[in-house]
């Protein structure tokens, strides 16, 4: 059998998923002293917004805490930007349970860092914290939060106060006189956002949008040949006085796939879900016990799974692979000195992988955990053992 810890793959994958994660991108903040401060700055791509930041100075220079209450304002690149600031914010939830009966906001001052969704003469930030959203408007240097409230009337109904669309009226409007137009503004981002983005259009103010794109998906297809290495370990516990358990000497064959990728619309594409038909073919054989033994087994294997990407650079990346799915035999045939050949009869594959892309072309290391050749016979075993180094290229994205 291959001497492969399944294990120790995993860990290794652990620890380069854990160095590569840590990306970090030029960027600024400026501090309570209002001093701008040049440095690379941890992108961390924040579901939740951020009470801290990890920065440092240079490649080389060690790692930095910077906290909400010592920042105004903090950068990454061109897509992102924070503000730091003292500001009002209303926390009651949407759940009925947290609704009360009072339709006003519950006022709470904290100090926290908003991201800038629009920035011009009217400013759109937001704040989340789990399953809590908030919007706010900055004029005039001035921050405060768009109202919208969900309560209960005296008759226990659930109501919404909906003053940000006032806000919006008074304090973002460039000349719009119909009120059934603001109306039909929802407190959520997509609407918000476009409601900035034309009000500063049209107050003729360049305005930036941070606000995040929606990616669609890739399909990106690839060709992937490959040699593997296949061992087999046969035992038998049927005949205990012509025992025939042992291991098949390994050998070195081709296998040929075709990978299909999609890659997921988040997360700046580091995840993609993978659909790879592939052809594998393995001829082993040993003398065990004076029996000439043989297992010569071909398949098509239909692995499915997902890959995660940890990026290098814009042309390169380091991923890891994890498949499972069936296998199909074809002109199969294993001889145990039987009567007659037995028929291949697999269990399904499990298998994990690492490699390295550059542009169009990838090389992967995948190890697949063995599997019963005669899954459906009682008194046999055949474990299948195998690694495969493959290269794809991509031809179609």
């Amino acid at each position: 059998m291959l001497k492969i810890n399944l294990t120790g793959i995993i860990i290794v994958c652990l620890v380069i998923t854990s160095y590569s994660q840590v990306e970090f991108e030029k960027g600024y903040f400026i501090d309570k002293n209002n001093q701008k401060i040049e440095c690379l700055i941890k992108n961390v791509s924040w579901k939740n917004n951020p009470t801290a930041f990890t920065y440092k100075l240079s490649d080389n220079s060690s790692t930095v805490v910077a906290n909400v209450s010592e920042i105004t304002e903090f950068v990454i690149g061109n897509s992102a930007r924070y503000i730091g600031a003292d500001v009002q914010i209303d926390r009651t939830g949407y759940e009925l349970s947290q609704l009360r009966y009072n339709r006003n906001p519950v006022w709470e001052n904290e100090r926290l860092f908003l991201k800038v969704l629009i920035e011009g003469k009217a400013t759109l930030l937001i704040y989340n914290d789990s399953n809590l959203q908030r919007f706010f408007l900055m004029k005039d240097d001035s921050i405060r939060q768009l109202v919208y409230k969900k309560y209960l009337s005296e008759s226990t109904e659930t109501r919404e106060n909906n003053a940000f669309r006032q806000q919006l009226l008074v304090d973002v409007n460039c000349g719009e006189k119909n009120e059934n137009n603001i109306k039909e503004i929802d407190y959520k981002i997509t609407d918000l956002v476009t409601y900035f983005k034309k009000f500063n259009e049209c107050a003729d103010s360049k305005f930036t949008d941070y606000a995040p794109q929606k990616n669609k998906g890739a399909l990106n297809l690839k060709i992937a040949p490959g040699i593997q290495y296949a061992s087999v370990n046969i035992t038998d516990t049927y005949n205990t006085t012509k025992n025939k358990s042992g291991q098949l000497d390994g050998t070195l064959n081709f296998r040929l796939g075709l990978e299909m990728e999609y890659v997921l619309p988040f997360n700046k594409n580091k995840w993609s879900f993978i659909v790879e038909p592939s052809y594998q073919s393995s001829d082993v054989s040993n003398e065990i016990n004076g029996y000439s033994l043989k297992v010569d087994y071909n398949s098509i294997d239909v692995a499915v799974g997902i890959r995660y990407r940890m990026f290098l650079g814009q042309q390169s990346n380091i991923f890891i692979n994890g498949f499972t799915g069936p296998s199909f035999p074809v002109n199969s045939n294993i001889d145990l000195k039987q009567p007659s050949p037995y028929n291949a009869t697999p269990s399904g594959n499990v298998s994990l992988g690492i490699g390295y892309n550059i542009k169009k072309i990838s090389a992967e290391m995948r190890y697949y955990k063995n599997k019963d050749l005669m899954n459906e016979y009682l008194y046999w075993t055949i474990a299948y053992d195998r690694i495969s180094l493959i290269l794809s290229y991509k031809f179609l994205n």
